[in-house]
């Protein structure tokens, strides 16, 4: 079995980190595990390999500029597992800020599910009716793909043919779309699978992480990490750090903003012990790393409207034609973000003092228009400007409106 994961150069401490744990805690060896870079600037090596050797150089320039950060590094996922496949006939993917505690798959496992074709985690496992954001995960896909396994079958084969389509074309982050990245396509897993091809593994150690802190309690004991369900200890076989702070590395300190965890001893010890394993591969070294697909080639910040609209222009353009793709590319920098030199130093409290008191304008406005025009066009104006404020919608800003219309 090979396993992997994906990176930008200032991650590379964490998938450091997380081959670590791995040849430590699981027995694997350092040839079985591969860090794909998607901004890589260095020669391949052999288990450290540069994302735009593997894509097609056409490809690679399109989705770096229409894809975020994150939608980049999942559209590419499903490129690699076909990759790997070629090499190994079992792949785990596992995101870059996971740690690994335990033997990730031991003999019982494998014994009872290495005949299965994919192996996914959810993000929760019980219903707990004082949970409030159920509904965040009907955006977000009920399945968690910073773990995945593949079995190589035709099925899976055709399968990630038809996943790679999805994510070169529909790897946004776009809940008005019914999208998120690569993650939300495995909704439809059952679909193509039967249920006996499919593991959805129902084991609280795997993949425990701020989401599911609800219903996995995290304790520490005898100089290890555990995992307190209803009737049971349990050692954590992996922790997910999704959405923490890494900035605070110098003194072993991380912070989610998402999630609380000043209250909870557990979960301090935890970021710290986590904290001190990213020291221990230097990963601070890495953070401060400039993403290079953020800027354009005037060094102006790409903003999201360009990066939609783009997404919107192109969709008839055949991408090979790199000539059509730079003039699209060039027509879209006006909307990048400019660095403004005159631009006002951001103050906190004056900006909200501002926003409140635009906020009160705006709102009368509002007001004033639904007297006059009365509810039914009141309604029918909001509708559009819901549609209107939608980035893709905004093409009209662009040379490709006026030569089409």
């Amino acid at each position: 079995m090979k396993y992997f994961t994906i990176v930008t150069k200032s991650y590379l401490g964490l998938a450091l980190t997380l081959r670590r744990s791995l040849m430590d805690n699981s027995n694997i060896q350092e040839s079985d595990f591969y860090i794909f870079i998607l901004d890589g600037d260095k020669k391949n090596t052999q288990f450290i390999v540069n994302v735009n050797t593997l894509i097609e150089n056409h490809l690679y320039e399109a989705l770096s500029f229409k894809y975020d950060i994150t939608e980049f590094a999942t559209s590419v996922k499903p490129i690699i597992f076909k990759h790997l496949l070629s090499i190994d006939d079992d792949i785990t993917y596992l995101d870059p800020d996971i740690y690994v505690f335990q033997k990730l798959y031991d003999s019982n496992y494998e014994r009872e599910y290495s005949d299965k074709l994919i192996h996914l985690t959810p993000h929760f496992l019980e219903i707990d009716l004082n949970k409030k954001d159920y509904n965040r995960y009907l955006g977000s896909g009920a399945y968690n793909l910073g773990f995945c396994r593949i079995r190589k079958n035709n099925k899976t084969e055709k399968f990630l043919e038809w996943w790679q389509s999805m994510c070169s074309t529909m790897c946004y982050r776009d809940r008005d779309d019914h999208l998120f990245t690569d993650q939300k396509w495995f909704d439809l897993i059952f679909c193509f699978f039967k249920s006996q091809e499919i593991n959805i593994i129902r084991d609280y150690t795997f993949n425990v992480a701020p989401w599911n802190h609800h219903e996995r309690k995290i304790v520490f004991e005898k100089e290890k990490f555990h995992v307190q369900t209803r009737d049971k200890l349990e050692t954590i076989r992996f922790y997910h750090f999704s959405g923490f702070d890494y900035k605070n590395l110098s003194d072993a300190r991380l912070e989610n903003d998402k999630f609380e965890i000043s209250s909870d001893i557990n979960l301090i010890q935890l970021t710290k012990f986590y904290g001190e394993k990213l020291n221990d591969q230097s990963a601070s070294k890495y953070l401060n790393k400039t993403y290079i697909f953020n800027k354009d080639k005037n060094q102006n910040q790409i903003s999201l409207l360009q990066r939609r609209l783009f997404r919107v222009i192109t969709e008839n353009i055949e991408l090979r034609d790199q000539k059509k793709i730079n003039k699209v590319k060039n027509e879209l920098e006006p909307l990048s973000l400019g660095i403004n030199k005159h631009q006002e130093r951001y103050n906190p409290e004056k900006n909200i003092k501002a926003n409140q008191k635009k906020d009160l304008i705006i709102k009368l406005l509002f007001k004033v228009l639904l007297m006059i025009v009365g509810v039914k066009r009141y309604m029918d104006f909001l509708k559009y400007i819901r549609y209107i404020s939608k980035f893709e919608n905004q093409v009209f800003l662009t040379k490709t409106y006026d030569r089409k219309f």
